[in-house]
């Protein structure tokens, strides 16, 4: 049986009997959540709001309110909370960053059916064209990074219609430390473990906690500062385990949301 930091979210894709299925450990923390999971109220325009509009202390007395997201609910995948059928809309959100909250790897989390142009304090931090047709992690410019501060911020999305669906929703999302746990059943000699990460194709930083009671926990594995790619990572202790479980530093990877494909535990060399 298997677990992860990630509350209720369970195995995904079967792939079959032999293989397994796919786990994500964590997504991060919501800063500026998404309609996924809390609608939050936005200021909003469709009238074209002029020069700086995406500047901190641009007024909007005069723009609308509403929850996330916008669009037209015929969109696939769409959750929208506020109807939006014009050309284009304009969208601000006031958001507040810790002194802590600062040093952690942020990142934009958007869905975008048209165009989409997102600010952080007045800089651009992304650009993105066509439709993606679900939610994603998208990274932040290194200006627009650099542009925010602890305290009060300001997130501005301009959202273009050009055909087909529609549909803007912008989030911003911090990376915490994740984990991925599984049980075996019972006490067995294990001698070696493979683990295929959710990213195959760059290296994943976790170390790997080995044991018997639940209670008291061994490092069986420390990748933190590998600088090799391999896939699967494997790693060889003999122990005694019924436990084992992988610690992420990073709930996020390469804008990829922490996890796992397969792990395997051999009781032979």
């Amino acid at each position: 049986m298997a677990s992860a930091s990630l509350p209720g979210y369970g195995p995904e894709k079967a792939l079959d009997e032999c293989f397994g299925t796919r786990w994500i450990a964590g997504w991060g923390k919501n800063v500026v959540p998404t309609a996924e999971t809390t609608p939050i109220n936005w200021q909003w325009t469709t009238n074209e709001p002029g020069a700086d509009w995406q500047k901190e202390n641009f007024a909007t007395a005069n723009w609308e309110g509403g929850p996330s997201g916008f669009g037209r609910s015929d969109t696939p995948n769409a959750i929208v909370h506020t109807a939006w059928t014009t050309s284009d809309i304009w969208m601000r959100k006031e958001f507040d960053l810790s002194a802590e909250e600062l040093q952690r790897p942020l990142q934009l989390r958007m869905f975008h059916d048209d165009d989409a142009e997102i600010y952080l304090n007045g800089v651009r931090a992304a650009q993105r064209g066509g439709y993606n047709q679900a939610y994603e992690q998208v990274e932040i410019s290194a200006e627009a990074k650099a542009a925010l501060r602890a305290g009060k911020n300001c997130l501005a999305v301009h959202g273009k219609q050009t055909g087909g669906g529609q549909f803007i929703d912008v989030g911003l999302t911090m990376s915490v430390p994740a984990w991925w746990q599984v049980d075996l059943g019972e006490v067995k000699s294990v001698q070696r473990t493979e683990i295929s990460f959710n990213l195959p194709t760059e290296i994943t930083p976790y170390v790997l906690e080995w044991s018997a009671d639940g209670a008291k926990w061994e490092v069986y594995a420390n990748h933190l500062n590998d600088t090799v790619y391999e896939s699967p990572k494997g790693d060889h202790l003999p122990v005694q385990a019924r436990y084992f479980r992988i610690n992420f530093p990073e709930s996020v990877n390469h804008a990829v949301p922490t996890g796992i494909w397969e792990f395997k535990a051999y009781n032979a060399p």
